[in-house]
């Protein structure tokens, strides 16, 4: 062997040691696909639906619910029954038995205006009553007389019929001195002027010494236990509004604090210079808690019902047909509806077939959704 063979001899090695490497290389990597089973990757289409979640505001749950439409009013509180007592006749007041704030029963005393006049005047009159009917007594006892008398023909009919004419003449004026004494006793009664109804003094406008005239203003009164609103209501609103009505009005500082009311009545005309009648409520029960004047707020009930419904955002109209976006199964069901009318000013849409209480709706259009698509509430575990 020459001096040269050793190194041609290890580069014969290193090429064989590559190419065995290389071959175990293709070996293994044939094992490892062998080991797949032979069968290709998943790709993203066959891969289940991702599960999407739905946040608890973004779903309606279904119920039946009290459904109102309401007309919103406001105005000034009034009694129904208020009061100035005047005098009926003229005379010095004597005394008065009211002060202002005063809460008095129906028929209380007042005041009292001197009636010595009338009361003296009354007492004539009985008197002369009392002498007419004597005389009365008398020509009728001698009437009786002249009628035997003339029925057995000895006193002429003549006689018969002045006797007859002096007993109506007296009984005439038994009637007249009747009704004096009646005019006096009222006079006397006018004279104590009494309260209409029962109610709170609100002025007593004459001290005891005072000369008052017929037709002055005495006392204030007013009734607190019925109060009755005044608002305005435009024209084109005036048709959904009928008496009996009912109302519910409440202090604008305290809307906790409301009162009952129905539509007492309404003006057949416009205000002028306006485009709104007046409509007058009642409030039956106020049972004097609203001074009189109070500015209140409130809504007259116009209709009501109990149904489903649903906001209008949660509906998809198209053409004559109407769907929503239904929770079925986990899956977003298209489901067909038939709707009525609407309620609360419009917010609300009355749902009269296709749903039922306890259905999931979607409550609003959401873009990363579409029917068809798996969902499930957040709250959902």
């Amino acid at each position: 062997m020459t001096s040269f063979d050793r190194p041609r001899t290890r580069s014969s090695l290193l090429r064989g040691l590559a190419l065995c490497l290389a071959l175990g290389a293709t070996a293994l990597g044939l094992q490892a696909a062998g080991g797949m089973g032979g069968s290709a990757a998943p790709t993203p289409e066959d891969a289940p639906p991702p599960v999407k979640l739905l946040a608890a505001e973004e779903v309606l749950h279904l119920a039946q619910s009290e459904l109102r439409e309401t007309l919103s009013i406001s105005g000034s509180a009034a009694p129904v029954q208020r009061v100035t007592v005047s005098a009926q006749v003229s005379g010095l007041i004597e005394a008065v038995a009211v002060q202002s704030g005063d809460e008095i029963p129906k028929g209380a005393l007042l005041l009292e205006i001197a009636a010595g006049d009338y009361r003296l005047a009354l007492q004539a009159q009985e008197a002369s009553r009392a002498s007419l009917a004597a005389q009365l007594a008398a020509v009728r006892a001698a009437y009786t007389r002249t009628q035997t008398l003339a029925d057995r023909g000895v006193a002429p009919r003549s006689s018969l019929d002045a006797a007859r004419g002096e007993v109506d003449a007296l009984t005439a004026q038994i009637a007249a001195a009747e009704a004096q004494m009646r005019l006096d006793a009222a006079r006397l009664e006018r004279a104590r002027p009494r309260a209409p109804f029962a109610g709170v003094v609100t002025r007593r406008l004459v001290e005891p010494g005072q000369l008052v005239q017929a037709g002055a203003p005495l006392v204030e009164i007013l009734d607190l236990s019925e109060m009755l609103v005044e608002t305005l209501v435009p024209l084109d609103r005036l048709d959904e509004i009928t008496p009996g009505q009912q109302a519910r009005l409440w202090l604008p500082r305290d809307p906790d604090r409301s009162f009952d009311a129905r539509v007492e009545r309404i003006s057949p005309q416009a205000v002028e210079g306006t485009r709104s009648a007046r409509v007058y409520l009642r409030i039956p029960e106020a049972g004097g808690a609203l001074p009189a004047g109070l500015y209140l707020s409130g809504e007259i009930l116009l209709r009501s019902a109990r149904a489903l419904a649903l906001p209008e955002s949660a509906i998809r109209q198209e053409a004559e047909t109407a769907t929503v976006l239904a929770l079925r199964g986990g899956t977003l069901t298209p489901v067909l509806i038939g709707t009525g009318p609407r309620w609360q000013n419009g917010s609300l849409v009355e749902i009269t077939a296709g749903l039922a209480p306890g259905d999931l709706v979607l409550a609003r259009p959401l873009a990363n959704l579409a029917e068809g698509d798996s969902v499930r509430l957040a709250t959902e575990e």
